[in-house]
């Protein structure tokens, strides 16, 4: 006996499809999770972060193709690699843009990426070598990894 479960488009999908998408998402992050003694807490916070992000990545991605969305192979990889969002149904899907940006809409993109720059590369340096300093770049980080123009 199969179990189905249903997808916000009413779709019936099996429990063994299902399972692939958040499946990499737990396995990895409960065996990056062991590198706990092998490695500094630093190095840590970044390896957790980076599979988290790239499971859930992953987890977008599968979402999308599974709901049979049209798309090309190379679009997939750009997604899964290049591209720093999540919405992989928008970004996916073989439509056009609808237009270029506005102009304040590029200054507000430009602006936040000063801004970033500016608290990872001068505020932070001059907070010292402590907490303060890595939460400042931190703030100018997730300030650069804003997606820019498409952000609001």
């Amino acid at each position: 006996m199969e179990t189905t479960l249903t997808t916000h488009q009413g779709k019936a999908v099996s429990a063994y499809q299902s399972w692939i998408g958040w499946a990499p998402l737990v396995v990895c992050t409960a065996a990056a999770t062991l590198l706990r003694n092998a490695v500094p807490p630093w190095a840590l916070m970044w390896i957790l972060s980076i599979v988290i992000f790239a499971g859930f990545k992953w987890w977008t991605w599968w979402r999308a193709v599974d709901s049979r969305a049209r798309t090309t192979a190379m679009r997939s990889l750009i997604y899964l690699f290049l591209w720093p969002g999540m919405d992989a149904r928008r970004f996916l899907a073989l439509k056009k843009w609808s237009g270029n940006p506005s102009a304040p809409t590029w200054l507000w993109a430009i602006s936040k990426t000063i801004f970033g720059a500016g608290l990872v590369w001068g505020v932070a340096r001059l907070a010292g070598n402590g907490l303060l300093a890595g939460w400042i770049g931190m703030v100018g980080l997730l300030k650069l990894s804003e997606r820019g123009a498409g952000a609001g």
